[in-house]
């Protein structure tokens, strides 16, 4: 497990704040990882520029759990015990993040992130993990912003869904677009799993072209996403697919001509004026396009400074309480974002409608809420 050190002040010194980072850097997720950091990054830059929170400096601690879940409870161990962290910003693997949700609450140090599965903030209807946030909209919210928009906008009935039973995103992903779909007037004809790690979906893909879909869900990582829109012309299944944030940048470049036409849910939209300084910002600072995991970076320290602010102190438990109660409409890249006490997830935070074409990410809609 690599660490990673940043920010120059002596370690524990009177003068910084040390925050953590537990992120797959190196494994079948580390292109994301790496954009989660480098926002984050992009994010304790400016605030150290600035003058740091309340006269300090930030130092930031990472360590690679490599896209492997026990890993990351020993990095957690680590930063909380030996690190000395007020704070973790996680990573969006929702697995990660139940995983150390239970150790977060026990030894009281707040962790922000991107587990869009529901379970990772409220594992239940009566039980909230008190100590996990999550910085962008859930899986429920983007599965039916884009579950809304196929039935709305594209006026699309007759739907088919692919998905990772063993990977806790996919699947709180492919739920509640099921029944958003059969709630409002549509039509599940084939709700197919595969196990994780699976490369040839031809199987799958048969099964459900012989229920003659109107178009497709998928709702997995880059690599899987892109296998399924290229082995689905191989079947000759010329559909629409529906897909879900990972069809954002580097999709279209990973998937090729097979990515053509594929619309999906995400953060942000490439070519909306609100991101261009961001854009370039991150260009300039590590030499390459951000990916979504970028904007989520930087919006997860803007909830920690916050806090951290709020807080007026740097107390894990006093700012655990404040991320709590006062996260509201902290200014991010992606909008302005308010996390409900009850459930420590975004309020109304809208998504950008996308669309592969001619290889770029075409905005459809800018701002979109599930009607």
């Amino acid at each position: 497990m690599g660490m990673v050190l940043l920010s120059g002040c002596d370690a524990g010194g009177p003068s910084e704040i040390k925050v953590g980072i537990i992120e797959d850097l190196s494994g079948p997720t580390s292109e994301w990882g790496q954009g989660l950091q480098n926002g984050a990054i992009l994010g304790i830059e400016k605030i150290n520029k600035e003058g740091g929170l309340l006269g300090k400096q930030i130092k930031y601690v990472s360590y690679d759990f490599k896209g492997n879940v026990p890993e990351s409870l020993t990095a957690f161990n680590r930063l909380v015990d030996q690190d000395k962290v007020v704070a973790i910003i996680g990573t969006p693997n929702s697995a990660m993040h139940i995983a150390v949700a239970p150790m977060a609450d026990e030894k009281k140090v707040p962790v922000i992130g991107d587990p869009m599965d529901e379970r990772a903030t409220t594992p239940d209807a009566s039980k909230l993990n008190a100590y996990t946030f999550l910085g962008e909209p859930a899986a429920g919210e983007q599965a039916k912003a884009i579950a809304s928009y196929a039935l709305n906008e594209m006026k699309l009935k007759k739907f088919a869904i692919l998905y990772d039973q063993g990977n806790p995103y996919s699947v709180s992903l492919a739920t509640p677009f099921a029944e958003y779909i059969s709630k409002n007037g549509g039509q599940i004809v084939a709700n197919e799993p595969f196990q994780s790690g699976t490369n040839d979906f031809r199987a799958q893909l048969t099964k459900i072209k012989e229920t003659n879909p109107e178009a497709l869900h998928i709702t997995s990582y880059l690599k899987e996403d892109s296998l399924i829109v290229n082995q689905m012309k191989e079947l000759g299944m010329n559909i629409p697919v529906v897909g879900n944030n990972s069809c954002f940048y580097p999709f279209a470049e990973t998937a090729g001509k097979a990515a053509e036409g594929v619309v999906f849910p995400n953060n942000i939209s490439l070519d909306d004026p609100r991101y261009q300084d961001f854009i370039s910002t991150y260009k300039t600072r590590f030499g390459k396009d951000p990916v979504v995991h970028a904007w989520m970076g930087y919006d997860n320290m803007m909830i920690l400074a916050n806090g951290i602010k709020q807080a007026n102190k740097i107390d894990p438990v006093a700012i655990r309480d404040a991320i709590e109660t006062q996260t509201k409409d902290v200014q991010g890249i992606t909008d302005k974002i308010t996390l409900d006490p009850k459930t420590h997830r975004p309020v109304n935070l809208p998504l950008a409608i996308l669309q592969v074409k001619d290889g770029k990410y075409t905005t459809l809609k800018a701002s979109y809420l599930p009607k």
